[in-house]
């Protein structure tokens, strides 16, 4: 039987798939270099390292909330969609740059870099706080794995009032049936050597969470 979720040990979660996810990007480099493929093996090594810069949140003591989880794997699958359509489009570049820009290869990249882009789209507020949207083949909404309701909109505006304009404008696309028509594309960029400035307002806010929670907890010498 599974265990109730609240139950679940979040921290052992999040660490085991994190750090199994940047592993495996760090074999595919070695892999890339034994093949002498030294663009396959830059690019893996570019995709850990922007994994690495997500915060190692398991290491606070604490254990974490199920919202606290959840928003590191959203911070996370961004960093996973962006590299995925990122790497689609280098091939359709090569592609083009070797002349062979309508091969059978290069269209099919193009079209899962558009998929990937016509389905999910995740932004960034300027505080620190992230949402994606996903649209389902019925031309229903979904924000931050819940449909998007009257009622689910009203709580996200109030936990992140600066996604109220964007929340307002995704409710009227829905109704009319336009999903992501209309809207840009978020201009966040991934880490790099920099971490950019919404990512990491929100590791701020997550880690100030955890160290109060451990002080306390080291206080009370019991769990927070």
């Amino acid at each position: 039987m599974l265990k109730d979720t609240e139950e679940l040990d979040w921290n052992a979660c999040l660490q085991f798939d994190q750090e199994r996810i940047i592993s495996g990007l760090r074999h595919d480099a070695e892999a890339a270099r034994l093949r002498e493929d030294e663009q396959g093996r830059a690019g893996y090594l570019r995709e850990a390292e922007q994994l690495d810069a997500l915060p190692r949140l398991w290491e606070f003591g604490v254990p974490l909330t199920l919202d606290e989880y959840s928003e590191a794997v959203r911070v996370r699958r961004w960093i996973q969609h962006e590299q995925e359509i990122a790497t689609h489009e280098r091939w359709v570049a090569r592609s083009e740059a070797e002349g062979l820009p309508h091969t059978r290869l290069a269209q099919w990249h193009a079209d899962q870099a558009a998929d990937l882009r016509a389905r999910l789209r995740y932004y960034w507020s300027s505080d620190g706080h992230l949402l994606f949207f996903s649209l389902d083949n019925d031309g229903a909404l979904t924000v931050n794995s819940a449909f998007l309701t009257p009622e689910w909109a009203e709580l996200l505006r109030r936990e992140a009032p600066a996604f109220t304009e964007l929340l307002i404008r995704y409710e009227e696309n829905q109704a009319a049936g336009r999903g992501h028509a209309e809207f840009p594309l978020d201009p966040t960029p991934l880490p790099g050597p920099a971490i950019p400035e919404p990512m990491r307002l929100w590791r701020e806010r997550i880690e100030d969470g955890l160290r109060r929670r451990a002080t306390e907890q080291a206080q009370t010498g019991g769990m927070a």
